[in-house]
């Protein structure tokens, strides 16, 4: 396998990979930046190729040094844009077939649109965790290569009332606090400052809200400087940083709020759906595919800051609303995306693109 220095969702997907597929009979080596923070069995072999920290030329050096490696593999897999185009380079290179996994809406660029080109042409198969991505990518890749496999996740037990009393306490959190959490990558997509925004329109209704926001990233600094503009206000919302644990505390918010203006799948409203966390998102990417409207969250237009506050308020105000959206959505998670589903129809895929060397 072939990745760039993964975070979320796509880290988490590489993670899930790597546990499962060695039990499926395949033999994995991982090929990616260090340090990437992912745990992996003796028996997978990790090389430090740097793919996407430079351009497309250092990325078709990388693909040059995977030969060696290539020619005693059997299939190539790629992850994102640049580990695809990597993993189909080195697939021409080392005469393997190759396969990509998409996870994310492809920036909207000429050469963009000539990578996926090329990808698509190469590879034998390119997966798209949502129909979203999958109608994106359309334009620039055959459509018999397509296979839409949605990202699994594995349901963990739902939280206790001291459950959730200890992560509030841990954050710094009154009980009594209703409690507003957006879990993402600090970053321009993730559109983490429209939910600071929000917050002063929630303010006139729920007075006592707190949102706690849980990641990093490169806009950590612009978004500390919101949230300073707030004055007084600022303590109600708590900037916990990077947690290991987000998923852990999750089960402890009243809401989720995802205010993303792109999102491939949302692999964090799957998570919060699993805790019988209600989601409130803006309707974009593949967002109305995992959160059903009115059945396992709220959607709402995109950048539509009052139509979300409205959402918000609305679940704060209704246990009952919160605990119906809760148990469908856990059922939504455990019907449609499980892990075993996920790794069916990659390892189907897998087995597709090996039969072309037969």
């Amino acid at each position: 396998m072939v990745c760039r220095q993964a975070t979320g969702g796509i880290r988490r997907h590489i993670q899930i990979l790597c546990e499962e597929l060695p039990n499926r009979g395949f033999d994995l080596q991982l090929a990616a930046p260090e340090p990437l923070s992912i745990s992996t069995a003796p028996s997978i072999t990790r090389y430090n190729l740097s793919i996407g920290s430079g351009g497309y030329g250092l990325d078709i050096l990388s693909a040059i040094r995977l030969i060696p490696i290539a020619q005693h593999s059997d299939l190539i897999y790629g992850h994102g844009v640049r580990g695809g185009f990597v993993a189909a380079l080195t697939g021409i290179l080392s005469k393997r077939p190759a396969i990509t996994t998409i996870h994310n809406q492809p920036p909207d660029s000429r050469l963009a649109r000539s990578v996926l080109s090329f990808i698509g042409n190469r590879c034998q198969c390119v997966i798209a965790v949502s129909h979203a991505i999958a109608s994106d990518l359309a334009p620039t890749i055959p459509a018999n290569k397509f296979r839409v496999i949605p990202n699994g996740i594995r349901s963990l037990p739902l939280l206790t009332d001291e459950d959730i009393r200890n992560r509030k306490s841990e954050i710094g959190v009154d009980l009594a606090c209703p409690l507003v959490m957006s879990v993402a990558r600090i970053a321009p997509e993730k559109n983490m400052i429209a939910a600071v925004r929000m917050m002063p329109m929630i303010w006139r209704t729920v007075p006592n809200a707190v949102l706690v926001i849980v990641g990093d990233g490169p806009n950590r600094r612009e978004l500390e400087a919101e949230v300073k503009l707030l004055e007084e206000r600022c303590r109600q919302i708590v900037l916990t940083g990077f947690r290991e644990d987000a998923r852990y505390l999750l089960g402890a918010a009243d809401v989720l709020v995802i205010p993303s203006s792109q999102e491939g799948q949302g692999l964090v409203a799957l998570e919060a759906m699993d805790a019988r966390v209600p989601v409130v998102a803006f309707a974009v990417g593949g967002i109305p595919e995992t959160v059903l409207n009115g059945k396992t969250g709220l959607l709402v237009p995109p950048n539509d800051l009052g139509a979300m506050a409205e959402a918000t308020i609305m679940l704060i105000g209704s246990a009952d609303l919160r605990r119906q959206l809760g148990r469908e959505g856990r059922h939504r998670v455990e019907g449609s995306y499980s892990v075993s589903q996920m790794i069916e129809g990659t390892t189907t895929a897998i087995r597709e693109a090996l039969s072309t060397r037969r």
